[in-house]
């Protein structure tokens, strides 16, 4: 039951406070300094007129997302342990540095599918905003619910990665299987984890500190205390 799970996160949390908070923002700082240096190139070579420094600011800012997306899938390890044991920021790093192929591998697929199942919706909406269409923005809204359902059977590629040790496409199969025999249970735990930050986010500038301190480490040990508990099931 998604209850179960967010007891478990919610305990793991309050055992492992320093280590949670700690590689999330030591991730966001990351993040921060790579694209803040693209940006400061950009800014830059807007002033100085000087083309070259465009090159540094795209490399910058591709890298910033592919080290955010890295450490992010990463942070799974630091959630799996704080949930079994006493976690440590430390072992981030080592799943980033051995398994950064995979990672960065399992999260394209994953954009990929979502937005290969996005495509009919986008091109519905798309295509009623340019003829001022609402029929077809109301399809395109009709389209894009089946899709966000659909994309849910994908979302669990990483936690394979990191957990179970999968291959990319392993991965993908094993997302899609551990979902499909247990989709009710899954959406229900999402959709409490979407409430809990919607109302936390209606609270101004606190609001935005609670999703960075609570929310997103909450969130990735409830879904990883799901995934642990359904990745043996056999099909």
């Amino acid at each position: 039951m998604a209850v179960e799970h967010l007891k478990k996160a919610w305990a793991a949390y309050k055992r492992n406070l320093c280590p949670l908070i700690g590689a999330y923002l030591l991730i966001l700082f990351v993040v921060l300094v790579l694209a803040g240096a693209g940006i400061w190139l950009a800014s830059m070579s807007s002033t100085a007129g000087l083309e070259p420094l465009l090159f540094g600011t795209i490399i910058l800012l591709t890298a910033a997302a592919i080290v955010g997306a890295i450490l992010s899938g990463a942070y799974i390890a630091v959630a799996r342990d704080a949930l079994k044991k006493k976690a440590r920021i430390v072992i981030m790093w080592n799943v980033a540095r051995e398994r950064w192929k995979s990672l960065l591998g399992g999260l394209i697929i994953q954009i990929l599918i979502t937005i290969l199942l996005f495509v009919p919706a986008l091109v519905a909406g798309i295509y009623g905003y340019v003829n001022k269409s609402m029929a077809f923005i109301g399809l395109a809204t009709l389209l894009a619910i089946p899709a966000i359902f659909a994309s849910l059977l994908f979302n669990f590629i990483v936690y394979a990665i990191v957990i179970d040790k999968t291959k990319v496409m392993d991965g993908v199969c094993k997302s899609y299987r551990v979902v499909r025999k247990n989709y009710l249970d899954i959406l229900v735990l999402y959709v409490i984890i979407v409430i809990i930050s919607l109302v936390l986010t209606i609270i101004p500038i606190l609001g935005m500190i609670l999703s960075v301190l609570f929310v997103t480490p909450f969130s990735v040990l409830a879904f990883t205390s799901w995934y642990l508990s359904k990745r043996t099931q056999r099909r």
